[in-house]
């Protein structure tokens, strides 16, 4: 998953400057830009808009663990 979002410029994965056997991956700003664009349609005209706030919180939590 973090390949494809890394090939598509979402996220960058480096080196952790502590630890070299971790990588560390950052949301871009092209990552935060279809982030709003999601949380956009998400919050109007999907299907997920019906449902409830802990569902749209969990999806929302998915979506901040890649910043």
């Amino acid at each position: 998953m973090c390949r494809q979002l890394e090939a598509r410029g979402l996220v960058e994965r480096r080196a952790s400057p502590t630890d070299l056997r971790q990588r560390v991956i950052e949301i871009t700003a092209r990552g935060r830009a279809a982030r709003a664009r999601i949380i956009a349609l998400v919050s109007t005209d999907s299907p997920l808009a019906r449902k409830p706030d802990a569902a749209l919180e969990g999806i929302a939590e998915l979506v901040r663990s890649f910043e």
